[in-house]
């Protein structure tokens, strides 16, 4: 049983570049995936060893592969690769982009580029959408992360990837869905805008 597990998730890691794996994953009846992995409920087994501990003696072996032990993770690199989805489809219009491997797109900067999602935006269901994301309700996501810091809030690697796709923070205005997050960064970083921003917040 270990057995199939582990050779899926080196299919998942090729297929995927990672192993951000979702709970609903369920190995599809496709290639390159092998015949006898059809079907196996990949995400249900990384569930049981993230949260109950299971397959712990082959803890050493799942460090070793790349596995992600916190779903935080997970969900936080599904939202990125559906940013980087939105924006080679309606922002580059680009789809050819979609074509890079997943760890490429993650050095993709354009400081003219800058990816708004709607509030209201859903996932489609369709390609070449991550199929574990259909339905995500990523314009709210993002508002959350602009106006709360979701996923954020002093973690700079993340808002630095943000950054990186392009990923629009607001003006800090009401229409725009109220005042924006501020990064917490250091004071050098921040514009002049910034910083009146930040001063007229604390009277």
């Amino acid at each position: 049983k270990w057995e199939n597990i582990e050779l899926a998730l080196d299919y998942y890691q090729t297929v995927y570049g990672r192993l951000s794996v979702p709970r609903s994953f369920i190995v599809p009846p496709e290639n390159p995936w092998p015949e006898r992995l059809w079907g196996l409920k990949l995400g249900h087994h990384v569930q049981s060893i993230r949260i109950q501990g299971a397959y712990s003696e082959y803890r050493d072996k799942l460090d070793a592969m790349g596995f992600e032990w916190d779903v935080r993770d997970v969900t936080w690199n599904i939202i990125l690769d559906c940013i980087y989805v939105y924006r080679s489809l309606y922002v580059d219009n680009d789809p050819s982009m979609l074509k890079q491997p997943t760890e490429a797109w993650r050095n993709v900067s354009n400081s003219w580029t800058k990816v708004q999602i709607p509030r209201d935006f859903m996932v489609p269901d369709a390609a070449p959408w991550p199929e574990h994301a259909w339905g995500m309700q990523l314009g709210e996501r993002c508002a959350k992360i602009r106006n709360r810091g979701d996923f954020v809030h002093g973690n700079r690697p993340r808002i630095k990837q943000l950054d990186a796709l392009g990923f629009f923070w607001g003006r800090g205005r009401e229409e725009e869905g109220g005042s924006r997050f501020l990064p917490s960064v250091d004071i050098e970083d921040l514009t002049l805008d910034d910083l009146r921003r930040r001063s007229s917040r604390e009277r």
